[in-house]
């Protein structure tokens, strides 16, 4: 492989696969209580589960921008063995992450003039952000050079499709986007939100189903509805807030209606995504048309 591709902590992915396509992820920052965490690319499974555990406890949870000197060493690693670095970032609708790395990337080249780096906006997040992050990697895989596989990122991020719901509307609120009456009245009232993120990588409500089973039942139904044809053969990517039985029952209830050439894959949501949508999300990614991407 002549080029590394590189990214970060927040493309949701079993650290098996992270390995197999030799992906670089640069591990993000995150708070809870004030306490600044580093989200552990070895050991993700166990810091997570902790992260969620003390999230239910009442502990406060934020993130923040990652560190500079990791940048520059994960940039610095791959330029000094002469590779050159594709760099799939975080969505810029959510986060400040990718125009960090880039405009670090800009600066490395100037003294690696005979190294090349390329970043693209991913426009994703979670497991949409690691089924992005996955493609472009088995594209490498196939011999495609950076500049095709900048191309075919270019164009697969118009159709990866997100949709997630959550047990508690707390923590959106705590992050500003919803109000505090409407979390209070949904909580109240038991009522889910089915929620997307448009083509801008940007948070979108959809619509409010009644109770948790419903709730889950309703992602199922997007990928009845929206996933690209042949159905069968898509890569599905399903993430959780330390809900794991909720997410086997999303699969499952894919599995009774499709017989699927690759195994869905599952993983957490990360805590920097999990800070602001908290435990019990479950998030459900593939890849759907452009068309009905832009309109959704």
């Amino acid at each position: 492989m002549n080029f590394t591709i590189l990214s970060d902590s927040s493309a949701n992915l079993p650290l098996s696969l992270v390995k197999h396509y030799d992906i670089r992820r640069i591990p993000l920052v995150y708070y809870v209580d004030n306490e600044e965490l580093v989200h552990n690319e070895e050991a993700p499974d166990q810091s997570t589960h902790e992260f969620y555990e003390r999230m239910r406890g009442g502990a406060k949870a934020s993130t923040s921008l990652p560190i500079l000197e990791n940048i520059h060493n994960y940039l610095q690693e791959a330029f000094d063995k002469g590779k050159d670095v594709l760099y799939l970032g975080f969505s810029t609708g959510l986060s400040g992450t990718y125009d960090a790395v880039r405009s670090a990337g800009r600066e490395m080249v100037e003294k690696y003039p005979h190294q090349k780096f390329y970043a693209v906006d991913s426009c994703a997040a979670s497991g949409g952000f690691g089924l992005f992050v996955l493609k472009v990697a088995q594209k490498r895989e196939s011999g495609a050079s950076i500049e095709d596989c900048v191309r075919y990122a270019e164009e697969l991020k118009n159709n990866i499709s997100h949709w997630f719901t959550v047990e508690s509307l707390e923590y959106l609120k705590r992050g500003g986007r919803v109000s505090g009456t409407k979390a209070f009245a949904a909580n109240a009232l038991n009522i889910k939100p089915v929620l997307n993120v448009n083509y801008k990588g940007e948070l979108i409500p959809i619509h409010n189903v009644r109770g948790r089973k419903k709730s889950l039942l309703s992602l199922a139904e997007k990928f009845d509805k929206y996933a690209n044809e042949p159905k069968e053969e898509q890569q599905i990517v399903i993430t959780h807030g330390d809900s794991r039985q909720d997410a086997e029952f999303v699969i499952d209830t894919l599995k009774s209606r499709y017989t699927f050439t690759h195994e869905p894959i599952i993983d957490y949501v990360d805590p920097i995504i999990g800070a602001h949508s908290g435990p019990g999300t479950i998030a459900l990614f593939f890849e759907a048309d452009k068309a009905i991407f832009d309109k959704r």
